[in-house]
């Protein structure tokens, strides 16, 4: 499953990530029950795998109206980890 990490500076040492705990709780929640509605067969993995692309692209038309597109692009991320984690169930 996916963690939701986030990038914080440190001055001018390395990147160091941490975990965002609410945006952590979610993502694992939400991933968690995919999976399970999966594991029931309430939807199918390919089913899932087109929520999460359109999931995808609206974050790629939010990210090109915003000014704060390194966050949309850190939510993208999650997302196509979410959907390579999906892909391996087809």
């Amino acid at each position: 499953m996916v963690m939701a990490e986030r990038q914080t500076h440190s001055g001018d040492g390395p990147t160091v990530l941490g975990a965002d705990p609410h945006g952590e709780g979610a993502i694992l929640l939400v991933e968690s029950l995919i999976h399970g509605l999966i594991a029931r067969s309430v939807i199918s993995a390919n089913d899932a795998l087109e929520i999460v692309t359109v999931a995808m692209d609206v974050c790629t038309d939010i990210a090109g109206e915003a000014e704060d597109s390194a966050k949309h692009q850190e939510v993208l991320t999650i997302l196509q980890t979410i959907a390579l984690s999906l892909s391996h169930d087809i």
